[in-house]
């Protein structure tokens, strides 16, 4: 007779795997998690974003992030989402996407001088690439952002 897996136990047996840094064996213990609860569980993509990141692999980091923000929006837990923003621009500063998510976060929680600051930086960095369209969307969302502020209609 065998016992079937409790999410307690799996929980548990991702953190001893993680505990012995033996990341991929946690993050598939974390991942059989996620499919048990519908994959609606942004801290458990978050921790499966953190093993990626210690494994070295930022791409798939990032995949589980984005996915915990996106959570995290849909869910309205705004400051969670603008948190794990944050960790990922401190990951790797290059990723200009997160500088549009977390532009668009702080507009929602009225924090525009924050939100100036990403969504600006999102811009620049895309009128760097030569992607004009978003460049010219981006001005747009700042001008209804901060209507009255005259050094971005320049």
């Amino acid at each position: 007779m065998t016992l079937a897996t409790t999410p307690a136990s799996s929980f548990k047996k991702a953190q001893d795997y993680a505990s012995k840094k033996d990341w991929d064996k946690a993050i598939v213990e974390y991942e059989k998690l996620l499919d048990r609860e519908s994959s609606q569980n942004a801290s458990l993509y978050n921790l499966i974003g953190d093993l990626h990141s210690k494994k070295g692999d930022l791409d798939k980091a990032f995949q589980n992030y984005e996915k915990a923000i996106d959570i995290y929006c849909e869910q309205t837990l705004y400051n969670n989402a603008i948190a794990l923003c944050k960790k990922c621009l401190r990951l790797d500063e290059s990723r200009v996407e997160i500088h549009n998510k977390l532009g668009g976060l702080y507009a929602s929680q009225g924090l525009v001088q924050d939100a100036l600051h990403h969504l600006t930086e999102f811009a620049m960095r895309k009128r760097v690439t030569g992607e004009t369209k978003a460049v010219e969307t981006t001005w747009k969302r700042i001008l209804t952002i901060a209507p009255d502020n005259t050094s971005f209609r320049s």
